[in-house]
């Protein structure tokens, strides 16, 4: 997970940039803040299922459930703004790409993995006034697959 959430300054950079830089990435600040939610929940249901942390897991969606659905609702009217007519299956490949990514982590390193995410787990539960929002700035950065969804919005 070190790994997974890496380069939101420079995503965050180049959407605040006038001209080209900004061109090229279609996300608006409510897209990308969605696009990380999904990353970070995807990365913990993996974690739930591989680390045996579904108590865990399904706590965190409990308290968070109205961010996390506002939240799958931003990404999916993302992928539907790009391609009207491929929306969905491109919302339906990134989430799953996300998932498949986490699983791939998870194999590669288990220990790690599961020490982030009981990190995670352990910043976010109890929730006591901290926000969703709060949680994923306080994380290192976008995930790649973030990023790759925002730039391929300036190709189609």
């Amino acid at each position: 997970m070190r790994n997974t959430l890496k380069s939101a300054a420079a995503l965050a950079l180049a959407l605040a940039m006038p001209g080209e830089a900004a061109a090229e990435a279609r996300c608006q600040a409510p897209d990308v803040a969605a696009l990380n939610t999904a990353a970070l929940q995807q990365e913990l249901m993996v974690a739930g299922l591989a680390c045996q942390a579904a108590t865990d897991y399904n706590a965190f969606v409990v308290a968070y459930r109205p961010d996390l659905i506002a939240a799958d609702a931003q990404v999916a009217s993302f992928f539907e703004r790009q391609d009207r007519r491929a929306g969905m299956a491109d919302y339906n490949a990134f989430k799953t790409r996300l998932a498949n990514d986490s699983s791939l982590k998870s194999l590669a390193d288990i220990g790690g993995y599961c020490a982030d995410a009981q990190a995670i787990f352990a910043s976010a539960l109890p929730r006591e006034g901290l926000s969703l929002a709060d949680l994923i700035a306080a994380l290192p950065g976008t995930d790649a697959d973030v990023a790759d969804a925002c730039n391929a919005g300036a190709r189609s």
